[in-house]
C-alpha cells in the first residue's frame, strides 16, 4: 500500500500518443471526394483537430495526425477517467464556400471511440482499424457503398505509452469495477410516454480514496413502451460518452446478456417474483439504459469497499425521476428536481467469498428514505443532488 501510494505522489504524468494514421473508404456529400478534418477529444476536452484534408474513396487517405493525453497521478480521479471515458474520434466534412457566403459549411460524417482501459492492464501499445459510425442525421447513412461491408468506411489509429500506467504494485493491490444497469421494469403509471418528458437517472457511490467517496451516475435512461421489444445479447454503450452520439456510443463487444435465475443474486427470484418480471417485461413500460461504467479502484478504496461490506453487506443504488430544468427570470438555471426517488439495497456480501467476483440480478426498488438509508448502510445522505447537477 505504502509503495502504491508513493507511487502515485511522486511520478510523473505519462503522456498517451494517440495517432490517426489513415482513413478509408470515406465519401462525402458530394461524392467520392471530400475535404475532412479529424478531432480528437477525450471527455469535456478537445485534443487537438487535423486541418482540411482531401480524402478520396477508392485510395487510403493518410492522415497522420497526432495528439497527446497526460495521465496524470496526483489525483485518483485522472486513472479513473482512463478507465471509463472513451477517446472520441470525429470526421468532418468540410464543404467549400459558396457566393456570398461567408463561412465553409461543415457536416459530421462519423464518429469512433478508442477504449484506454487496456493500458491500465499493462499494454504499452494499441492498433486499431475502427468502423467510421455514422451518426444522428449523419450523411454516410445516405451514401450508398457505406451499407456495404467491403466499403465501411474505417479509420487506422495507433495509440502508444512509454511505461505502463499502473505498476506491479498497483496492479496487485487495486482492482476493477465494472456496474452495468440493464431496465427498470414496471415504473409507476403516472410516468407516461407522452407529456412531459423527464430525466432518469440511477446514482451509486463508489470508493476512491479510504477517505473520498465517487457518486457513478447513470444518466439519459429513456421511458419505453411495452410494444418497443429489445433483442437479446444488446450491446451496452458508455456511461460517460463524451462527444460520442448514437451508435458511435456503443462499446464494441459488449453485451447485456440475459442470466438464468437460477444464477441470479438478485431478489426477485420466488415463483410470484418471476411471474411479475415476465409480465412486466411484455405489457408494462420501461426505463432502459443499457450502459457500463468502468471504476479503478486503488488498494486504499478496495480496503475501504471491504470494510463497508463487512459491516453493512447492504450497498445503496438510487434511481430517480427529474423534473426537466426550469428558468428563473434574471438567474441560471436551477438543476433538475427529483420528482420520484428510488432506493436498490444490493446485497453485496457475496464479493466476500474467495473466487466470486460478480453481484447480479433483478433487484426490488423501494421509496427512497434517509431512514431506511441509514438502517441498511449506515449512511446519512444519498448521492441524487449529484445526478440533478449533472443531468
Amino acid at each position: 500500500m505504502a509503495g502504491e501510494m508513493e507511487a502515485l505522489q511522486i511520478r510523473p504524468p505519462e503522456p498517451i500518443n494517440i495517432t490517426v494514421v489513415r482513413i478509408r473508404h470515406l465519401r462525402g456529400s458530394k461524392g467520392d471526394t471530400v475535404n475532412a478534418t479529424v478531432k480528437v477529444e477525450f471527455g469535456d476536452k478537445c485534443l487537438g483537430e487535423s486541418p482540411k484534408q482531401e480524402c478520396t474513396h477508392d485510395i487510403p487517405s493518410e492522415i497522420n495526425f497526432s495528439v497527446t493525453l497526460m495521465c496524470t497521478y496526483d489525483d485518483p480521479l485522472s486513472l479513473d477517467d482512463i478507465v471509463h471515458k472513451p477517446v472520441v474520434v470525429t470526421i468532418t466534412e468540410v464543404l467549400a464556400k459558396e457566393k456570398r457566403q461567408k463561412e465553409e459549411k461543415t457536416n459530421i460524417l462519423g464518429q469512433c471511440c478508442i477504449d484506454l482501459l487496456p493500458f491500465m492492464k499493462g499494454i504499452t501499445e494499441i492498433f486499431k482499424i475502427v468502423p467510421i459510425v455514422a451518426v444522428t442525421e449523419s450523411l454516410l447513412e445516405s451514401v450508398p457503398s457505406s451499407n456495404d461491408p467491403k466499403f465501411q468506411p474505417e479509420i487506422e489509429i495507433r495509440v502508444t505509452v512509454a511505461e505502463p500506467l499502473l505498476d506491479e504494485i498497483q496492479l496487485s493491490e487495486g482492482n476493477f469495477m465494472t456496474v452495468s444497469i440493464a431496465s427498470l421494469y414496471s415504473p409507476p403509471e403516472s410516468w407516461s410516454i407522452i407529456g412531459t418528458q423527464y430525466a432518469y437517472g440511477v446514482a451509486m457511490p463508489v470508493p476512491l480514496t479510504v477517505d473520498r467517496e465517487l457518486p457513478v451516475l447513470f444518466v439519459n435512461g429513456k421511458l419505453k413502451p411495452a410494444q418497443d421489444k429489445e433483442g437479446a445479447n444488446k450491446l451496452k454503450r458508455w456511461a460517460v460518452p463524451g462527444t460520442a452520439i448514437g451508435n458511435a456510443a456503443l462499446l464494441s463487444e459488449k453485451f447485456m446478456t440475459p442470466e438464468s435465475v437460477e444464477n441470479e443474486d438478485g431478489d426477485c427470484k420466488t415463483k410470484e417474483d418471476i411471474d411479475h418480471r415476465k409480465f412486466s417485461e411484455l405489457e408494462r413500460n420501461r426505463v432502459t439504459w443499457n450502459m457500463e461504467r468502468r471504476c479503478y479502484l486503488q488498494s486504499t478504496a478496495v480496503k475501504s469497499f471491504q470494510n463497508a461490506i463487512i459491516k453493512n453487506h447492504f450497498w445503496p443504488v438510487e434511481v430517480m425521476r427529474l423534473a426537466p430544468v426550469t428558468m428563473t427570470k434574471g438567474r441560471k438555471e436551477e438543476d433538475h428536481n427529483v420528482s420520484f426517488h428510488g432506493l436498490i439495497l444490493l446485497n453485496m456480501s457475496p464479493l466476500l467469498y474467495p473466487g466470486v467476483k460478480s453481484v447480479k440480478g433483478a433487484f426490488k426498488v423501494v421509496g427512497y428514505s434517509e431512514s431506511l438509508l441509514f438502517e441498511k448502510t449506515n449512511r446519512k445522505y444519498g448521492v441524487s443532488e449529484d445526478v440533478g447537477k449533472i443531468t
